[in-house]
């Protein structure tokens, strides 16, 4: 399985983010290439990336090369390559971690020699090591991606802008969703965000162990083109999210949530898929790495060919309406039609108009129109079970995992128990008030809320 090859070359920056590779620790770069070459590095062909340059490398770590460490030219390591070869080799053996091509043999070599040492070592192209799959040197255990990699990223998205920065309630969210994953789950967050590195709230996401991935979104200004200066930053934050795969995960599947969540309880593949039983039957059944690729059926709980979402507000048996709020993103399927969903999304008034207002059904609608679809009527979406989206105007559920503050706020309905009166908030239709209602009648809004406000008493940002 050699097309990995070139796999997040272009963004090995994410990579090294996502899997907490500390920023403060210097990195060598192993390469016959100079910096200036590095800076204006472009893979093209089949295998191509519309990105040019390593530039963002550069502006996160200190790298280091040959020239640095040795000073000489790096087109010396091409004339004498067996003495750098080696001299790349002991290098590699002595650092605190190493990340490597899974396809080169030199990275390959090393990876499985830092294995057996139990030292830190990730092929930043994702997959399988064709080296030991092919059985040429085989390690004990497979060194391949996992395709149910734990601990489970759990990723939500945050923009940014200088000109109109978050309101304090919406970072005020961020931080509740951080903490109270950090107090109940074993998940690793990371944030995708399209704030500078300077701002507070990065800041304070860094502090608290949330690995932190800038992006800009490439489309971005064909995006702006289409809307109002005022609708740019609620459509781009609401939007953001669709990025995530192409951002150089190495896993197959991530959790994504919106930041208006709460964790009351673990979640684990066992929670994520249904149960024991189908964990273990997807466990066996599934290796994305090596080509054994897997999913259930649409409807179903389980594994998704795209995604998994939970209902949009009722709890019904035929999931017409999913909630894009919290989803098991399908990484692979999802940045191989990417460009299409792009397209599609900026070519529809509709949905551009529907997020304005806070309505997204983006991955409802293409995995339901698209050529991509292949069961009809439907979004080819898997089932959440209810509790990892379970929304504070439902019954109380000891059971819930991810409390899903759906519609009204908890600075809604604060203010609606002292006014008597639905906030009026642009965008919000009936069903926000019928939320709020359902919050009086039989939700636990109230509870849930003491224990949202609970988190911002004792924490700052």
């Amino acid at each position: 399985h050699r097309d990995n090859c070139m796999n997040n070359t272009m963004v090995i920056h994410n990579v090294l983010l996502s899997e907490g590779v500390d920023p403060g620790v210097p990195l060598y770069v192993s390469t016959a290439l100079s910096k200036e070459e590095m800076l204006s590095l472009e893979i093209t062909g089949p295998l191509g990336d519309p990105r040019v340059g390593l530039k963002d490398l550069f502006e996160i770590y200190t790298v280091i090369t040959k020239e640095d460490a040795l000073d000489i030219s790096p087109r010396a390591a091409n004339e004498d390559r067996e003495y750098f070869a080696a001299l790349d080799h002991l290098l590699a053996e002595g650092s605190e971690m190493f990340v490597g091509n899974s396809v080169s043999s030199f990275s390959a070599f090393v990876l499985i020699d830092r294995w057996r040492r139990r030292a830190k070592g990730i092929h930043y192209t994702g997959g399988s090591l064709p080296m030991a799959e092919r059985g040429h040197l085989r390690p004990e255990v497979s060194l391949s991606i996992p395709t149910l990699r734990e601990p489970i990223k759990w990723v939500f998205t945050l923009h940014y802008s200088l000109s109109t920065p978050p309101a304090k309630e919406a970072l005020d969210a961020v931080r509740v969703a951080v903490l109270s994953a950090l107090e109940h789950t074993d998940l690793i967050p990371v944030c995708v965000t399209t704030s500078p590195k300077n701002t507070k709230i990065a800041t304070w996401l860094a502090h608290n162990g949330v690995r932190v991935i800038y992006h800009e979104p490439l489309w971005r200004e064909q995006l702006s083109s289409k809307l109002a200066v005022d609708e740019e930053d609620d459509i781009l934050n609401r939007f953001l999210r669709i990025d995530i795969p192409t951002l150089g995960f190495l896993d197959e599947f991530v959790l994504y949530t919106d930041t208006d969540v709460m964790f009351t309880g673990e979640v684990t593949w066992q929670t994520i898929l249904g149960g024991e039983t189908k964990f273990q039957m997807v466990h066996s059944a599934a290796d994305f790495s090596t080509g054994s690729f897997y999913h259930d059926e649409p409807g179903e709980e389980g594994l998704p060919m795209f995604f998994s979402a939970s209902e949009q507000s009722f709890m019904r048996s035929n999931h017409r309406g999913l909630n894009e709020g919290v989803m098991l993103m399908n990484m692979r399927n999802l940045r191989e039609t990417h460009g299409a969903f792009l397209q599609f999304l900026l070519n529809s008034d509709h949905l551009l108009r529907s997020a304005g207002k806070g309505n997204v059904d983006a991955y409802n609608e293409f995995y339901k129109t698209s050529r991509f679809n292949l069961f009809g009527g439907s979004a080819d979406a898997t089932i959440l079970p209810y509790e990892l989206n379970w929304k504070h105007y439902w019954r109380n559920n000891t059971d819930a995992r991810i409390i899903h503050f759906h519609g009204p706020q908890c600075q809604d309905i604060a203010r609606a128990r002292v006014t008597g009166e639905v906030p009026e908030m642009r965008g919000k239709d009936e069903s926000f008030g019928a939320a709020l209602s359902s919050c009086e009648t039989g939700g636990n809004c109230n509870e849930l809320c003491e224990q949202y406000r609970a988190y911002l008493e004792y924490n700052h940002i």
